[in-house]
């Protein structure tokens, strides 16, 4: 049946422009040194963790160095003033309470807020996956911390949160 199969061809690609056009955000692919940042907080959350602080040191002069060299691409590329103070306040706040040698859950918190604009800085450009998915990262971190320190009513925001951010992206 020839109408039939133009019919879905014609389907097909309607969505394939409307999934396109979805996903062509911003005017190129997400820079190189924005994913290693993105990366880096969340090796640092873990290091966090398990307590190293040695390596958790090196992991926030890494997170320092790699915003320092996208910060004014980011900037040029449109993003908000506030999204950028406050990653610069999360990564120094890192670097200070690994200083001070913060207790496991204060280190692990600073260092999951690093990625909490993270979804707002992808969401400049092209990235593979919908900037809702690092939001997704954040908000099941918080959970976690929340639950190690028995603070249940954060907890329960941080799921009302989680569960409103899964429901847009699903």
């Amino acid at each position: 049946m020839p109408g039939t199969r133009t019919v879905s061809i014609a389907a097909a690609a309607l969505l394939a422009a409307s999934c396109a056009a979805a996903t062509d955000r911003g005017p190129r692919e997400v820079p190189k040194n924005l994913n290693s940042l993105e990366a880096q907080a969340s090796e640092a959350f873990s290091l966090a963790l398990a307590g190293d602080l040695d390596a958790l040191g090196s992991a926030s002069r890494r997170l320092a160095e790699q915003w320092a060299s996208v910060r004014e691409i980011a900037i040029e590329d449109g993003a908000g003033a506030a999204d950028v103070a406050a990653t610069d306040a999360a990564i120094a706040r890192l670097e200070q309470e690994v200083a001070r040698h913060a207790h496991t859950a204060s280190l692990a918190r600073a260092a999951n807020a690093v990625s909490l604009h993270m979804e707002k800085l992808f969401a400049l450009y092209r990235p593979v996956m919908p900037p809702a998915i690092l939001a997704l990262d954040f908000l099941g971190r918080e959970v976690l911390l929340d639950g190690l320190q028995a603070d249940f009513a954060l907890a329960a925001g941080h799921a009302d949160d989680l569960a409103a951010t899964w429901s847009g992206v699903r």
